[in-house]
């Protein structure tokens, strides 16, 4: 009907009819109940895409927890939060999500819950333990993109060696009181550099050296360690993030090129980084020879695992660890034995102790006898389960048989652990 204006008594008549008009330019009113609806406003956005992407922050300290702030505010819809550490009152000035009632709680844990509560229908699970021996690769293998929030060079190495086993796309920063570093590391990209080929002889010196230390047991790694602010954690979780969602679309990103910030003449510089073509950490899975095993790593004894592995490739093996495995020590002070099962990097300070006589200083082990990466008929633990052994949920592990072929298999049975479906 005319739509008649009171004051003039003119009548207007629309123009077009409704159903002519261009969608594209047509005004659409979000509905303001919908705490993501004013993102569809982005012309690249895709909202499913977000909604069922998968990430993995590893760190959450001043950078994590502005990584993990931005996922939740970008409706990103499974997150896994990676950290071993304890919140401390000095983590309050740089750290949003934390408060003061949390000191002496896992960072993992109370990021998780805040992040929930930032967006309840994301599905975010806290892992409290350190991404070298406490994250199975399975899980790593489910991720979209992994991003490393850290501030030592080891774990760095690690989160790395990982994401090009399983061909997945990490983002690394690092972070000073007014300065800053962004890497895109993706083994996707054939001709471009992953992290180790970034270090520097002195760099790649020290870290074989860190690698090669037996029974030393060190917490918190000091390379690459500085102070941190959160002005300098917002600019680069920001950047990390944006980079993050451009990988979750398909977006083009510039793999290989480090980003430096300095926010004393507040300049951005990309310089390229070379691939060295001798760089031994671009070994991959394929995922078309990975045996899936059908249990969690806590419901089999390796024994049974090793059995059912070995009728299916009709040969004996051995099962070939992560790391190496210390199975026992002896203290050199008053000859006690005693039995560990720990992986050698999650040998700690207390493990040093002689129950005995209280002697730390004389843990000794026998290379050939009480340390081993290989798993065979002669160990007397095979009916421990692999989680007794430390193997963390969702790993992958590997079989070595007698030809000399090296294949891989996969605890999926934990993947309900993380996953609804």
């Amino acid at each position: 009907m005319p739509i008649r204006l009171r004051d003039i008594g003119t009548s207007l008549q629309p123009s077009v009819s409704a159903s002519s008009i261009d969608e594209k330019k047509r005004i659409h009113i979000p509905n303001l109940r919908d705490r993501f609806a004013t993102l569809a406003f982005i012309s690249w956005w895709e909202r499913d895409k977000v909604a069922n992407a998968k990430v993995m922050v590893v760190g959450a300290g001043a950078l994590g927890n502005e990584v993990l702030k931005n996922l939740a505010l970008m409706g990103v819809g499974h997150i896994i939060v990676v950290d071993m550490d304890i919140i401390e009152m000095a983590n309050l000035s740089r750290s949003i999500l934390y408060r003061e009632h949390d000191e002496g709680r896992l960072k993992a844990e109370v990021a998780a819950e805040r992040v929930r509560e930032i967006s309840p229908s994301a599905s975010v699970h806290a892992i409290p333990a350190s991404i070298i021996t406490g994250v199975g690769l399975g899980l790593i293998r489910q991720m979209d993109v992994v991003i490393g929030c850290l501030d030592n060079r080891l774990a760095r190495w690690y989160i790395n060696h990982y994401c090009y086993l399983l061909n997945i796309p990490w983002i690394d920063a690092g972070i000073a009181p007014l300065e800053g570093q962004m890497s895109i590391y993706d083994p996707r990209h054939k001709d471009r550099p992953c992290y180790n080929c970034t270090l520097s002889p002195q760099a790649r010196s020290m870290m074989r050296k860190r690698l090669s230390c037996q029974l030393i047991a060190r917490r918190n790694a000091t390379l690459g360690k500085s102070p941190t602010t959160s002005i300098t954690a917002s600019i680069f979780g920001a950047m990390q993030v944006q980079e993050a969602l451009k990988l979750i679309h398909g977006m083009p990103t510039q793999a290989g090129i480090e980003y430096r910030y300095s926010g004393f003449d507040n300049t951005l510089e990309g310089s390229d980084r070379r691939r060295q073509p001798h760089c031994n950490e671009h070994e991959s899975f394929d995922p078309a020879e990975i045996v899936t095993i059908d249990a969690a790593t806590h419901e089999v004894t390796i024994r049974e695992v090793k059995e059912a592995l070995s009728d299916y490739f009709q040969s004996a093996l051995a099962i070939r660890l992560d790391h190496d495995l210390v199975i026992g020590a002896r203290c050199g002070n008053c000859g006690f034995e005693r039995r560990l099962y720990k992986l050698l990097p999650d040998i700690k300070p207390s493990d040093h102790l002689c129950p005995n006589c209280g002697s730390d200083e004389k843990f000794i082990v026998d290379e050939l006898n009480d340390i081993t990466v290989h798993i065979t008929d002669q160990h007397d633990f095979l009916d421990r389960t692999f989680s007794e052994i430390g193997v963390p949920p969702y790993a992958i592990l590997r079989v070595t048989l007698p030809n000399g072929i090296i294949a891989p298999f996969e605890f999926v049975g934990d993947h309900k652990r993380y996953f609804a479906s």
